[in-house]
């Protein structure tokens, strides 16, 4: 997700692309479906990431689990790895998509109740979802790895019929959620002005943000889904890592997309009818984004959606990215699962390069370190008699640039920077 908090944190030059990792998980039939009289009309191979719809029509993703998967296996599968990475710097997405009905909000565990009691940290029962279980990680991750002091903030937004809301402010005058208007800064990163980002310092603490923002997010009941989500929903986790020295601002993003859906399967009128069609142009919209950088198009159209300007460091962007596509297996599903694999297949395509979020001042500090070795490499040289070396082409910019901009003890290290360069 594009960041959403003001400056944009400094990051390592990375010239790795990296794919999208694609993962489908498929639900049971449900009684509702049952009812009806649903048949079976897809299936996963046994031993291979793959769907076969009816005979011989096969997707292939970098992760397929069915209806016996537990939710702690997809996690183990294809999040635990991406929880890591945050440990280690980088930016991550997660994002589910599928029709209304399909179990996205379960399979996340963002329908948190937040009149539920909250278990205490790392308490997690066999239905926690992938957000619950990745909280629980992540504090667990920093509190045993040696050398790592941890702080974290959560938010919690909606996008609703194209506004940004802040889940986590209730207005209670008007009577409805506060509106973020989204700005860009100077250096081009996006901030939602006035979101509201809690201080969290346990499972717990973040379980409590994540319940008290499912109050308010916007459902309603249709034909295929007595509680649909009406809105993308977006919780975040923003890091502040000390590892061994080295600052490190990574954050992390469970997007929970609004289920596609048809207005005649849903039944939908009235309001709901104007959230689905609200709900299908995002949705199309992050279509586009991803044909344009499938198809490596000079123009991707971020800005035709609110979701998709927030999605952009995701998409083609310096974030390692999951997308979860989940599916029904009723045979009356069966033209909108063709169109989540499809997409699923197709999101398989983006290239990303994900980079390590350091802190800036971390990073001035560390180019003025390499800066100094350097010097000091070249001094030991010229002292022992040896033959003049090419010049250091932007060195005088980079000691220029330190002294002016940083304080403290990035001021002291320009300050070495120049007394080398004057015995140079």
């Amino acid at each position: 997700m594009a960041n959403a908090t003001g400056a944009r944190p400094a990051t390592a030059p990375s010239t790795t692309d990296e794919g999208v990792t694609v993962a489908v998980r498929i639900r049971p039939l449900l009684a509702r479906d049952k009812a009806e009289g649903a048949r079976e009309c897809l299936r996963k191979v046994a031993g291979e990431p793959q769907v076969l719809i009816g005979a011989d029509r096969a997707f292939t993703y970098n992760h397929v689990y069915d209806l016996a998967a537990s939710q702690e296996a997809v996690f183990d599968g294809c999040v635990k790895g991406l929880v890591e990475s945050v440990l280690s710097g980088y930016n991550a997405t997660i994002f589910a998509y599928g029709q209304t009905g399909s179990g996205k909000t379960h399979t996340m565990g963002s329908s948190c109740s937040a009149d539920a009691e909250i278990p205490e940290d790392t308490a997690l029962t066999e239905d926690s979802g992938l957000i619950p279980r990745a909280i629980a990680a992540l504090f667990a991750g920093a509190a045993a790895t040696e050398g790592t002091e941890c702080r974290a903030t959560a938010a919690f937004i909606e996008i609703y019929c194209e506004e940004v809301q802040d889940l986590l402010q209730w207005n209670a005058e008007e009577s409805k959620l506060t509106t973020l208007p989204i700005r860009e800064t100077p250096d081009g990163s996006l901030t939602l002005s006035g979101q509201k980002r809690r201080a969290v310092s346990s499972v717990a603490e973040a379980m409590r943000v994540l319940a008290d923002g499912s109050r308010n997010r916007a459902t309603g009941s249709t034909a295929m889904n007595a509680t649909s989500s009406r809105s993308h929903a977006i919780f975040s986790l923003e890091l502040d890592l000390k590892v061994k020295g080295k600052t490190f601002s990574p954050k992390l993003h469970f997007v929970d997309l609004a289920g596609s859906e048809r207005a005649k399967r849903t039944g939908a009128s009235g309001e709901r009818l104007k959230e689905g069609i609200e709900i299908n142009k995002g949705l199309l919209a992050l279509g586009n984004v991803i044909n344009a950088l499938c198809e490596k198009h000079s123009h991707v159209p971020y800005r035709d959606s609110k979701l998709t300007r927030l999605l952009q460091d995701s998409l083609g962007g310096n974030s390692k990215t999951l997308m979860l596509a989940c599916v029904s297996p009723g045979d009356a599903d069966l033209e909108e699962t063709l169109n989540t694999l499809k997409y699923a297949n197709r999101a398989r395509q983006i290239k990303n390069k994900p980079v390590v979020a350091q802190d800036p001042m971390q990073a001035r500090l560390s180019e003025l370190v390499e800066t100094i070795s350097t010097l000091q490499t070249r001094l030991t040289h010229y002292e022992a008699g040896g033959a003049p070396l090419p010049p250091l082409a932007q060195l005088g910019a980079l000691g220029t640039s330190a002294a002016g901009g940083a304080s403290g003890a990035g001021a002291a290290s320009a300050d070495q920077v120049t007394a080398l360069m004057k015995r140079h």
